[in-house]
């Protein structure tokens, strides 16, 4: 890569991303900059580097399956063997991060896969910390995906970028959460659950705001919609029926059974709500109106005391955005625009929604292939909510990537970790317990002992050999000498 000192050796850094549907490792190569203090990754190696295994940790915790935990563990570091060389290992780190996928689930059940992670990579080549193996807090995921976005579109290479429109926002729409960060001005306060700070040592410090919305992700809204029984159905005589015949959020040509959630949710049905009453009773069918679901999404997210654009500790977003994850996997799936405009969010929308599913496809039965509705309306009503629009002056992009480099908090991380490497001592697990002391503290503090070691030996030097010399008799031979004749006080010869 260009930009590097010649000749060095990448630092490679391994980041592990434990996600709900799997994890996924991916190996860095990083080098020391010749004029910066970031690294440079090599990008393009990124791909080959990187691997993905099912299931994730979270069906493994759920489960209680710590033999799969185990097996999966060993396939991807068996992996991670063919890009570093045995001689780097014991100074690679490796750091495995889950997000919103172990988080659902009780501290018991992940504490106990994360336990077979730890031992796992205690008892491999490379370094390792147990708290390298963790489920981090939204804000430190939405955060390094900040890192990630900002590294790529070079905002940090640019000199006094003071401004908080100065850098690249970021939403991150997940399957379970949806994470939005945004440079701040460091004089505006915000809720330490909130804040995520990232200083570039020699250069500038960044306050970012970063939040988590947990269960406001789109798989999860989408499943909460399902069994919230405010649908329908076909079978329900019209005076009687408590809402629409069917969903507006599906296309025609989809249905689904009553969940027992919804069945006793909904007012007609839930009289007679066990399990079969609510398989048996009338389907709910797609009935692919667009504006309804949009209008079904917002009220959902009017509705929520907390959440996006309801959370009392959000700021007004400015300046530039880019929304990733599932915005973009939805527009790719249906071969749509990447534009976050009104009008064109609407005109997918309505596409996706007047798209009729062909009988006996998947997606007639399966909400999960038929979500496009769904999706995109959520998606509109979620930028509303946030009031990121071009309304508002905000400019949001849709994207996978920057610069040709995927954006996702792995690479964040992997940034954090270098420069934390590069102004760190840090030893694994297996030889000592130091880490993250400070190499400038550290030096710091030699200097000043050995300020006070030399200090100390001046006193004994000025006991040992002048005031003890003068007091006992040293001084008789001092002043015989004849170099230093006629050199004291006369009353010296008394004491002699």
């Amino acid at each position: 890569p260009s930009g590097i000192t010649h000749g060095l050796e990448p630092t490679q850094i391994v980041v592990f991303d434990a996600g709900s549907s799997g994890t996924r490792v991916h190996i860095f190569d990083c080098y020391e900059s010749a004029t910066f203090s970031l690294p440079v990754i090599d990008l393009s190696v990124r791909s080959s580097q990187t691997l993905k295994v099912k299931p994730g940790l979270s069906s493994f915790a759920r489960k209680q399956d710590l033999d799969g935990t185990d097996s999966s563990m060993r396939e991807l570091l068996e992996f991670v063997d063919r890009f570093v060389p045995r001689k780097r290992r014991r100074r690679t780190p490796l750091l495995l991060f889950a997000t919103a996928g172990l988080r659902a689930v009780s501290s018991v059940e992940a504490e106990a896969v994360l336990n077979v992670v730890r031992k796992v990579f205690t008892k491999s080549e490379y370094m390792f910390v147990s708290g390298w193996a963790r489920i981090i807090p939204g804000k430190e995921e939405g955060g390094l995906s900040w890192v990630a976005a900002n590294y790529l579109a070079k905002t940090f290479e640019v000199k006094h970028a003071e401004s908080s429109s100065g850098s690249v926002g970021v939403i991150e729409l997940g399957g379970g959460s949806i994470q939005v960060t945004a440079q701040v001005e460091s004089v505006r306060k915000i809720d330490e659950n909130d804040r995520f700070e990232f200083h570039i040592p020699g250069g500038k410090s960044y306050q970012v705001y970063a939040h988590s919305y947990m269960n406001y992700g789109q798989d999860y809204v989408q499943r909460t919609l399902i069994d919230s029984g405010k649908y329908g159905s076909a079978g329900v005589p019209e005076p009687d029926r408590a809402a629409p015949k069917g969903d507006p959020c599906y296309p025609l040509g989809y249905s689904r059974p009553w969940t027992l959630r919804a069945c006793k949710a909904n007012p007609i049905l839930k009289v007679s709500c066990d399990g079969a009453a609510a398989l048996n009773a009338p389907p709910v069918l797609g009935l692919g109106n667009y504006q309804d679901c949009l209008a079904m999404t917002s009220q959902f997210l009017r509705d929520s005391p907390s959440g996006p654009g309801k959370y009392i500790g959000e700021p007004p977003l400015r300046g530039h955005f880019i929304a990733i994850e599932n915005f973009f996997y939805v527009r790719h799936d249906m071969h749509a625009p990447m534009d976050a405009t009104s009008a064109a969010r609407n005109a997918a929308g309505e596409k996706a929604c007047k798209t009729a599913i062909p009988a006996g496809s998947k997606a007639a039965t399966d909400a999960s292939k038929a979500k496009a509705c769904y999706a995109l309306a959520y998606q509109s009503s979620l930028l509303e909510a946030l009031k990121a629009t071009e309304a508002e002056n905000v400019e949001v992009k849709i994207v996978h990537q920057l610069n040709n480099a995927d954006v996702d908090w792995a690479l964040g991380a992997a940034i954090a970790q270098f420069l934390d490497q590069k102004h760190s001592i840090v030893v694994s697990d297996s030889e000592t317990e130091l880490v993250g002391l400070s190499q400038t503290k550290f030096l710091s503090n030699v200097a000043l002992f050995a300020q006070g070691f030399a200090f100390i030996m001046v006193i004994l030097f000025l006991y040992c050999f002048v005031i003890r010399g003068y007091f006992f008799g040293g001084i008789k031979h001092t002043m015989s000498s004849p170099a230093l004749a006629g050199f004291g006080d006369p009353s010296d010869e008394k004491l002699a």
